[in-house]
């Protein structure tokens, strides 16, 4: 039985999903997205891909080469989650900056915090850096 973490393409909620990218275009279970240039493959993961992987982490072990959270899946981003991050990960954390609601201290105290989430479990943010509180939070997975 072969399981399939990848979106069907529901466009709709593509802003609500976790992604990763595999260089070489490879995917440890065959599926995802077309290849991008020959290199990479680009997969959309379901809102329950988290919990899935869980289960199944040795599936996921260094899997994840560059790793895109959005502002309403970060809580995720866990110890449990470090072993499924490949070394020198790129992680890119969606900061506030669509949060209407929130005033501009509020954004920049939530960009503080999940930033110190990706620290706590092994992220390192790289001296040049140029993330601010309106630009996407990029870190880099060391082991």
């Amino acid at each position: 039985e072969k399981e399939s973490v990848t979106s069907p393409g529901d466009h709709s909620v593509t802003s609500h999903m976790t992604g990763h990218v595999m260089p070489g275009g490879s995917s440890d279970d065959g599926g995802g997205g077309p290849l991008l240039n020959g290199k990479c493959r680009v997969t959309f993961l379901p809102l329950n891909s988290v919990a899935e992987m869980g289960k199944k982490m040795a599936k996921y072990r260094n899997a994840f080469h560059v790793a895109y959270f959005s502002n309403s899946m970060v809580h995720h981003l866990k110890e449990e989650m470090a072993s499924s991050f490949a070394r020198d990960c790129t992680l890119i954390l969606e900061t506030a900056k669509f949060m209407l609601d929130l005033k501009k201290e509020d954004k920049e105290e939530y960009v503080r915090k999940v930033t110190a989430m990706a620290h706590a479990i092994g992220f390192k943010t790289p001296s040049h850096s140029t993330s601010g509180n309106d630009s996407p939070v990029h870190l880099i997975f060391s082991r």
